[in-house]
């Protein structure tokens, strides 16, 4: 709820107040939060954050020591503070959150270092009217209240063209994220929400199985990611210096205290991996069309990522097996976006066509 800058404080707690009771029916908004009702959110955050049903007495001990922290400008979550060492610790130093910038303009990259990462609602309610990779479907996915991350190691890294934002490992401190495997567009559909990855599951998915690594994994992270949180923006060597250009034109020499030159980082690339760009779908300088225009493959591609959104969205009952296929064949991962795909039209009731199908192929495969 946002409150004009002008009002007084005391009538403005009065509107709120009205609003709350007259009209949702809350009638202790604005109370003071008691300790045992703080303790209660503790839990049943950390609950959610690990997809636990029930809690061990030293994870209700980790429960009750999270703190509240501003992680973007006017908004709180808590925090288990030092959890990604554990990560760390265990999948590499080197493995980071990052956030593709859609843009790589020198006013993005200026407002990302001034403002943080945002939100697609909370850039439009902000009045910052600029979309972003997927912002139309992430709005209609329920994703858009989020950020997007990847996980990456700096190899993989190391493989991408886009202006990254890189975040520090403290990122994964913050208990109001959730993550799939598979580029889902944040959804929270009810079936789908079900199959999200706790923070241990994504880290074993990415960075636990290499050979099998997706590059549409992704994490989604509540309403901002403010500028504390920024590590590095990894550029292409021959684009550094003309960032850097830019952003003194508009002022900008430090962010936080560090010089600028610090945080604007050329990308190292593996000149032995030319051969894995293949592996990295959206992040491959390559376009791999079949004969088709740029503009006909992209349309086919939105299509497909449509029809996923709507299979996860239980709009879509029944399928065939070579649709299904096709569809998987669009991600960059094909086992698992199979596999859950077909799991979302069992789940719901459908897939009598696909079972059908499965059938015959197997029958002719089998003799």
């Amino acid at each position: 709820m946002e409150v004009p800058k002008a009002m007084d404080d005391m009538a403005a707690q009065q509107i709120m107040d009205e609003i709350f009771r007259q009209d949702l029916g809350v009638e202790d908004a604005l109370d003071e939060v008691s300790e045992a009702a703080e303790r209660d959110y503790k839990i049943a955050r950390y609950k959610w954050q690990y997809k636990l049903d029930e809690l061990s007495p030293d994870q209700i001990g980790r429960a009750e020591k999270l703190t509240r922290k501003e992680v973007f400008p006017g908004y709180s979550t808590f925090v288990e503070s030092g959890k990604h060492n554990e990560y760390l610790a265990k999948y590499g130093e080197d493995v980071r959150a990052v956030h593709m910038l859609n843009s790589m303009s020198v006013d993005s990259v200026y407002r990302v270092l001034t403002t943080g990462l945002m939100s697609t609602t909370e850039r439009f309610s902000r009045g910052v009217v600029k979309n972003g990779i997927s912002s139309v479907l992430d709005i209609d996915s329920g994703g858009a209240d989020n950020v997007f991350t990847r996980i990456m190691n700096a190899e993989q890294r190391g493989k991408i063209q886009n202006h990254a934002v890189v975040l520090k490992p403290e990122i994964f401190d913050r208990t109001d994220w959730y993550a799939y495997n598979v580029d889902s567009y944040g959804s929270t559909n009810e079936a789908h929400f079900a199959g999200r990855l706790a923070p241990e599951e994504i880290f074993q998915r990415t960075m636990g199985d290499l050979k099998h690594y997706s590059a549409d994994n992704e994490q989604m992270f509540r309403t901002g990611i403010g500028v504390d949180y920024i590590e590095a923006i990894e550029v292409d060597e021959l684009d550094r210096d003309e960032l850097l250009e830019g952003l003194h034109e508009e002022g900008l020499f430090e962010v936080n205290g560090r010089p600028i030159e610090e945080v604007i980082v050329a990308r190292e690339f593996d000149e032995d991996d030319d051969d894995d760009w293949g592996d990295f779908g959206d992040f491959s300088p390559s376009f791999e069309g079949a004969g088709e225009s740029v503009e006909d493959f992209l349309a086919e591609n939105l299509r497909k990522q449509e029809r996923i959104e709507a299979i996860y969205n239980g709009e879509v009952k029944e399928v065939s097996l070579g649709e299904l296929t096709a569809l998987a064949e669009s991600s960059e991962d094909f086992n698992d976006t199979f596999v859950s795909l077909a799991e979302a039209i069992m789940g719901q009731g459908g897939g009598a066509k696909l079972r059908a199908d499965l059938e015959r192929h197997l029958g002719q495969v089998l003799g």
